[in-house]
Protein backbone atom coordinates (compact mmCIF):
# COMPACT_ATOMS: atom_id res chain seq x y z
CA UNK A 1 0.00 0.00 0.00
CA UNK A 2 1.13 3.28 -1.00
CA UNK A 3 1.59 5.89 2.27
CA UNK A 4 -0.01 8.79 1.15
CA UNK A 5 2.65 11.65 2.57
CA UNK A 6 4.93 9.87 -0.59
CA UNK A 7 2.41 11.86 -2.71
CA UNK A 8 2.87 14.92 -0.35
CA UNK A 9 5.87 16.71 -1.91
CA UNK A 10 6.11 19.61 0.63
CA UNK A 11 7.29 18.88 4.42
CA UNK A 12 5.37 17.03 6.76
CA UNK A 13 5.91 17.28 10.41
CA UNK A 14 4.88 16.18 14.03
CA UNK A 15 4.09 18.75 16.00
CA UNK A 16 6.91 18.24 18.66
CA UNK A 17 9.16 19.23 15.57
CA UNK A 18 7.63 22.39 15.52
CA UNK A 19 9.94 25.27 16.88
CA UNK A 20 8.88 28.59 15.13
CA UNK A 21 7.45 30.00 12.04
CA UNK A 22 10.69 30.51 9.85
CA UNK A 23 10.52 27.85 7.68
CA UNK A 24 6.84 28.16 6.69
CA UNK A 25 7.28 32.11 6.04
CA UNK A 26 4.95 32.99 3.02
CA UNK A 27 4.02 29.43 2.31
CA UNK A 28 0.80 27.83 2.46
CA UNK A 29 0.56 25.71 5.81
CA UNK A 30 -1.85 22.88 7.18
CA UNK A 31 -2.00 22.00 11.04
CA UNK A 32 -4.17 18.91 11.35
CA UNK A 33 -5.17 19.15 15.25
CA UNK A 34 -6.85 21.71 16.65
CA UNK A 35 -6.06 21.07 20.47
CA UNK A 36 -3.96 23.81 22.42
CA UNK A 37 -0.66 22.88 20.25
CA UNK A 38 -2.48 23.25 16.90
CA UNK A 39 -3.87 26.14 17.73
CA UNK A 40 -0.91 27.46 19.42
CA UNK A 41 1.54 26.86 16.15
CA UNK A 42 -1.81 28.07 14.08
CA UNK A 43 -1.12 31.84 16.23
CA UNK A 44 2.60 31.72 15.81
CA UNK A 45 2.33 31.31 12.22
CA UNK A 46 0.21 34.16 11.63
CA UNK A 47 2.08 35.87 13.52
CA UNK A 48 5.21 34.59 11.26
CA UNK A 49 3.74 35.71 8.08
CA UNK A 50 2.63 32.03 6.37
CA UNK A 51 0.68 32.81 3.04
CA UNK A 52 -2.10 31.04 4.68
CA UNK A 53 -2.86 28.69 7.55
CA UNK A 54 -5.87 25.78 7.20
CA UNK A 55 -6.29 23.85 10.54
CA UNK A 56 -8.32 20.75 10.22
CA UNK A 57 -9.98 20.01 13.27
CA UNK A 58 -11.70 16.39 13.66
CA UNK A 59 -14.06 16.50 16.22
CA UNK A 60 -15.07 19.37 18.63
CA UNK A 61 -13.14 20.91 21.09
CA UNK A 62 -12.99 22.11 24.81
CA UNK A 63 -11.12 25.15 24.87
CA UNK A 64 -10.84 27.70 28.01
CA UNK A 65 -8.28 30.57 28.03
CA UNK A 66 -5.46 31.21 30.27
CA UNK A 67 -6.97 34.31 31.93
CA UNK A 68 -9.90 31.66 32.98
CA UNK A 69 -7.58 28.89 34.32
CA UNK A 70 -5.54 31.38 35.99
CA UNK A 71 -8.49 32.52 37.84
CA UNK A 72 -9.31 28.98 38.73
CA UNK A 73 -6.09 27.88 39.78
CA UNK A 74 -5.47 31.23 41.90
CA UNK A 75 -9.02 29.81 43.81
CA UNK A 76 -7.08 26.46 44.20
CA UNK A 77 -3.83 27.63 45.15
CA UNK A 78 -4.26 31.22 46.73
CA UNK A 79 -1.16 33.18 47.79
CA UNK A 80 -2.16 33.78 51.13
CA UNK A 81 -2.22 30.03 51.99
CA UNK A 82 0.47 27.20 51.88
CA UNK A 83 0.70 25.20 48.93
CA UNK A 84 1.25 22.20 50.71
CA UNK A 85 -2.20 22.62 51.98
CA UNK A 86 -4.19 24.09 48.44
CA UNK A 87 -2.62 20.74 47.23
CA UNK A 88 -3.95 18.31 50.22
CA UNK A 89 -7.25 20.14 49.69
CA UNK A 90 -6.93 19.92 45.97
CA UNK A 91 -5.92 16.20 45.57
CA UNK A 92 -9.15 15.25 48.13
CA UNK A 93 -11.41 17.01 45.95
CA UNK A 94 -13.40 13.74 44.11
CA UNK A 95 -13.10 14.37 40.67
CA UNK A 96 -16.95 12.76 39.87
CA UNK A 97 -17.89 15.98 42.78
CA UNK A 98 -15.87 18.21 40.67
CA UNK A 99 -17.94 16.25 37.27
CA UNK A 100 -20.70 17.02 38.85
CA UNK A 101 -20.38 20.91 39.94
CA UNK A 102 -19.18 21.65 36.01
CA UNK A 103 -22.42 19.58 34.57
CA UNK A 104 -24.55 22.18 36.95
CA UNK A 105 -22.61 25.22 36.08
CA UNK A 106 -22.28 24.61 32.02
CA UNK A 107 -24.06 28.09 31.29
CA UNK A 108 -21.66 29.80 33.29
CA UNK A 109 -18.71 28.01 31.55
CA UNK A 110 -20.23 29.22 28.39
CA UNK A 111 -20.51 32.51 29.54
CA UNK A 112 -17.37 33.09 31.00
CA UNK A 113 -15.44 32.60 27.65
CA UNK A 114 -18.59 33.99 25.28
CA UNK A 115 -15.78 36.33 23.74
CA UNK A 116 -13.38 33.71 22.63
CA UNK A 117 -16.02 31.25 21.88
CA UNK A 118 -17.68 33.98 19.48
CA UNK A 119 -14.52 34.41 17.61
CA UNK A 120 -13.73 30.63 17.36
CA UNK A 121 -17.18 29.55 16.24
CA UNK A 122 -17.02 32.40 13.90
CA UNK A 123 -13.47 30.70 12.36
CA UNK A 124 -15.51 27.50 12.14
CA UNK A 125 -14.21 25.75 15.22
CA UNK A 126 -16.37 23.23 16.93
CA UNK A 127 -16.89 23.76 20.68
CA UNK A 128 -18.38 21.64 23.44
CA UNK A 129 -17.62 20.88 27.09
CA UNK A 130 -17.85 17.24 26.44
CA UNK A 131 -20.48 14.88 26.10
CA UNK A 132 -21.65 15.64 29.28
CA UNK A 133 -20.35 19.21 29.55
CA UNK A 134 -18.30 18.32 32.36
CA UNK A 135 -15.40 20.27 31.31
CA UNK A 136 -11.43 20.37 30.47
CA UNK A 137 -9.87 18.96 33.89
CA UNK A 138 -12.01 15.63 33.47
CA UNK A 139 -12.10 15.29 29.82
CA UNK A 140 -8.25 16.07 30.02
CA UNK A 141 -8.02 13.13 32.86
CA UNK A 142 -10.20 10.88 30.98
CA UNK A 143 -8.17 11.42 27.97
CA UNK A 144 -4.80 10.74 29.69
CA UNK A 145 -5.88 7.59 30.86
CA UNK A 146 -7.96 8.66 34.46
CA UNK A 147 -10.94 6.16 34.58
CA UNK A 148 -14.52 7.35 33.99
CA UNK A 149 -15.97 9.45 36.28
CA UNK A 150 -19.36 8.91 37.13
Amino acid sequence: SLDHRELFLGTVIHASEYSDFRPFKGKHVVVVGAANTGVDICEDLAHGSAASITMVQRGPMCVVSRDNIAKVLQQIWPDNIPVEISDFKSASMPLGLIKDFNIANQAQQWEAEKVLYDKLRKAGVKLWLGPEGEGQLILANQRAGGKRCS
